[in-house]
């Protein structure tokens, strides 16, 4: 399976380098809209980096800061990103192509998509020392339409705590992630203590982020891309999303594992313990069999056996077990599940929601 992954890799490479549509440094805190802020994080103190901004008060603030190559927001201080992050370059989003960027969103999308049943943060800059420490659980990210080329959100809802006074969870911070050609940030607007109401937190997060959004729109026209062929699949759906809640529920799959976080896998079960449902997907594009089609019908062919029953599932799919194996067009899915019958169910929903 490693190695299939592995030659999967190769045969679906990212683009290759073209000009950065954002290709010069960018102040980002100047493209933050000051009165928006001020009504956000009234009399804060700013501490700005250029591509690091924090509008901090007593138990409000509001971050923006840009996305690493691994899918985690950066540090506060431009001088400790060599050391988290390796050297600016891999650091500064227009050192990389919109490509690569999308390929980098995709992974913390695909990360944020897994629930957090425990995220432990603090804040110093608005009062939230480790004394004071916020011990929350996080949701699955929610995608955002109209925020730039690609977005989502994420709440992280404080736990009941006697040491907080905190009966019941709180939401207490927004996190925006959002892409505009090369360039992908986080936003994060906190209050703390029911300073600020949830819905205003949702708001602010995803005003701040559009706002950004539409300046670096009038910056930069948006890029052309080429329409994809009819019927092919240009990159891997994202496995965590190819599921609603209520057919994970209907499977008794459990809640999605929060580990790893590759976009073409997810697993679902109890924490620690084997899974009860597993996705996998692959796109290959082109091979040594031909197109991205012709490619997957062969991979499709060495997964046949003996044992191997045939169901009537997209253009071919095959059961083994608890197993099946599913190809549309040139998307090929591999689902495991606690029974045969919710491992055919599993897949029948997958390539309906992907129609």
């Amino acid at each position: 399976m490693r190695l299939m992954i592995a030659l999967l890799l190769w045969l679906n490479p990212l683009p290759g380098a073209v000009q950065p549509r954002f290709p010069v440094p960018i102040d980002f805190c100047s493209v933050v809209d000051a009165g928006l802020v001020e009504r956000l994080v009234p009399d804060a103190k700013v501490e700005h980096e250029g591509i690091h901004c924090v509008w901090a008060g007593r138990g409000v603030g509001l971050q923006v800061r840009p996305v690493g190559p691994n899918g985690e927001g950066s540090t506060w201080t431009s001088e400790q990103l060599p050391e988290t992050y390796g050297t600016d370059k891999d650091v500064e989003p227009w050192s990389r192509t919109s490509a690569q960027t999308h390929e980098i969103y995709r992974t913390r999308h695909a990360d944020d998509l897994r629930p957090s049943e425990l995220t432990i943060w603090s804040d110093p800059a608005i009062g939230v020392m480790t004394a004071n420490r916020r011990d929350a659980t996080t949701t699955a990210a929610r995608a955002l339409e109209g925020v730039g080329d690609e977005a989502h959100e994420v709440d992280f809802l404080t736990i009941p705590s006697k040491r907080l006074g905190l009966s019941t969870k709180r939401l207490e911070r927004v996190e925006v992630v959002f892409r505009v050609g090369n360039v992908l940030l986080e936003v994060g607007y906190t209050g703390i203590d029911g300073r600020v109401s949830a819905n205003r937190l949702r708001r602010g997060a995803v005003e701040v982020s559009k706002r950004m959004a539409t300046a670096f729109e009038r910056m930069s026209p948006p890029e052309r891309t080429a329409a994809p062929p009819p019927g092919i699949f240009t990159e891997t759906p994202l496995a965590c999303a190819t599921l609603t809640a209520a057919q994970i529920k209907k499977l008794k799959a459990g809640s999605i594992q929060p580990l790893g976080s590759h976009p073409s896998s997810c697993h679902w079960g109890a924490l620690f313990k084997d899974p009860r449902l597993v996705v996998q997907l692959w796109a290959p594009r082109r091979g040594p069999a031909g197109d991205g089609i012709a490619q997957a019908k062969e991979m499709v062919s060495h997964w046949k056996t003996d044992k191997s029953v045939t169901v009537g599932i997209a253009h071919e799919a095959l059961a083994d077990g608890n197993t099946v194996i599913f190809r549309k067009a040139n998307l090929i899915g591999r689902i495991e599940a606690t029974n045969p019958a919710r491992a055919e169910q599993a897949a029948r929903w997958i390539v309906a929601g992907l129609s």
